[in-house]
C-alpha cells in the first residue's frame, strides 16, 4: 500500500468515528486522552549505512564499529538512547475492545558520538543522531481488575516520519555526512496499565514493541535505511471524557 493510502485511511477513520450517531457512543464505556512522557532505549536498532559496510567494513552497526588497539586513543560509541513526548486518545467499547491513536515525537540525547578504527588503524570519528514522528494506531483487549485498574494488549501500525544522520571523518580519505529522511509503517504491539485516580483522571504506563523500516533511502554518497524498531516506554495522564459510573447514572435517567 502507498504512503498517501495510509493517510487517506487515518482520516477516513477519523471521520467515521466523528459521524458516529449519539447513541452508539452509550458503548463507548470509558474515552480519555492525555500527555505522555517516555524513553526510547537503542533508538534506530543497529543504524547501517554503506559507508560502514563498504568504507569501514562493518555490518553490526555501531555495535560492530567499535575497535580498538594498544597505543591508539579510541572512545567507545554507544547506540543512540531517546526521550519521547506525545498524546494518545483510548476508547474502550463493550468494557474489554480497545482502539488507541496518537502521536509521538522522540530523539536522541545520549550516545552516538565516539571514535573508532578503520581497517588500516586510521583513526575515525563518527556521530550519529535520530528523531521521528509517529502515529500508533492499535486495536486489542483492555481488562478490568477491580474498580481502578486495567490492563490491556493491543497491536497494530505506526506511520512514522524519520530523520537519521550521521558523519565520519579520519586522517585517511575519509570525509562523509550524510542525512536521511523518509516514511515507514512498522509494527507495533503494546501492554498497557491504567490505573483510575478519580472519576476523571488516572495515570497509565506503557511498553511498546515496535518492528519495521524505511526503504533503502539516499544522503550524499551514503545509503541506509531509517530502522524504527526496538522497545519504548511512556508514562502519562489520562483525563476521562465519560467513565462507566456516569453512564450507568444516565441509564438509570439521571441524564
Amino acid at each position: 500500500m502507498k504512503k498517501r493510502n495510509y493517510i487517506y485511511a487515518l482520516i477516513i477513520s477519523c471521520m467515521a468515528l466523528a459521524a458516529v450517531p449519539q447513541p452508539v457512543y452509550s458503548l463507548m464505556l470509558r474515552m480519555s486522552a492525555g500527555p505522555r512522557l517516555g524513553l526510547v532505549p537503542s533508538m534506530g536498532g543497529d543504524l547501517n549505512s554503506r559507508v560502514q559496510e563498504v568504507d569501514l567494513g562493518v555490518t553490526g552497526g555501531i555495535e560492530g564499529i567499535n575497535r580498538s588497539k594498544d597505543g591508539l586513543e579510541t572512545e567507545r560509541i554507544k547506540r543512540l538512547f531517546g526521550a519521547s513526548a506525545g498524546a494518545g486518545f483510548r476508547a474502550v467499547f463493550a468494557d474489554y475492545l480497545l482502539f488507541s491513536t496518537g502521536a509521538d515525537f522522540s530523539m536522541d540525547f545520549f550516545g552516538g558520538e565516539g571514535s573508532t578504527l578503520d581497517s588500516s588503524d586510521n583513526i575515525v570519528t563518527a556521530e550519529y543522531s535520530m528523531l521521528t514522528v509517529g502515529i500508533p494506531v492499535t486495536l486489542g483487549f483492555s481488562i478490568p481488575f477491580w474498580n481502578d485498574i486495567r490492563i490491556s494488549f493491543s497491536g497494530g501500525v505506526a506511520p512514522t516520519y524519520g530523520i537519521y544522520k550521521n558523519s565520519f571523518s579520519s586522517a585517511a580519505p575519509l570525509d562523509s555526512s550524510a542525512t536521511f529522511r523518509g516514511w515507514g509503517v512498522p509494527m507495533i504491539i503494546v501492554l498497557t496499565g491504567e490505573y483510575l485516580l478519580t472519576k476523571k483522571t488516572g495515570i497509565v504506563s506503557s511498553l511498546t514493541w515496535c518492528n519495521g523500516s524505511t526503504r533503502m533511502l539516499k544522503g550524499g554518497q551514503d545509503y541506509a535505511r531509517i530502522d524504527f524498531s526496538g522497545y519504548r516506554w511512556n508514562i502519562g495522564m489520562l483525563f476521562y471524557f465519560n467513565t462507566r459510573i456516569e453512564l450507568k447514572e444516565k441509564l438509570r435517567g439521571g441524564r
